[in-house]
């Protein structure tokens, strides 16, 4: 895993760069993508929102009560859920396992990065 740029470090709170630098950096590093902007709340649970830019293509991460939604931005339809635009490509949501209460574990942190990381290519990105 490699480090994103200095100006990226430079406009992410330190708890978000840990963050980021473990499960996304993929997307500045392989995919040539610049964070635009990064919120942090520690006071509402942690919550946060990173959104990223490669010209016109914005990806967006947003975390709400620790789970993980990852938004894309269609220029004609506005930012779309990740699992809605996999949805449509014919890709299962059944990808994560359901926890014994019957959760689905999709929108963990590491199963985010990896869902998006293993599906880049269908997202248009």
């Amino acid at each position: 895993m490699g480090l994103f740029n200095f100006w990226e470090q430079k406009k992410m709170k330190k708890e978000l760069r840990k963050m980021f630098g473990k499960h996304f950096s993929f997307i500045t590093n392989e995919y040539g993508y610049n964070v635009e902007l990064s919120v942090y709340d520690k006071d509402s649970f942690g919550n946060f929102i990173i959104e990223l830019s490669n010209g016109p293509k914005r990806i967006k991460i947003i975390s709400d009560r620790s789970q993980i939604f990852i938004e894309i931005l269609d220029s004609e339809k506005g930012w779309i859920d990740k699992e809605v635009i996999l949805k449509v490509k014919g890709i299962p949501h059944n990808r994560f396992i359901n926890t014994e209460f019957g959760l689905w574990t999709g929108y963990e942190i590491e199963n985010q990065a990896i869902d998006l990381k293993n599906n880049w290519i269908y997202l248009d990105l």
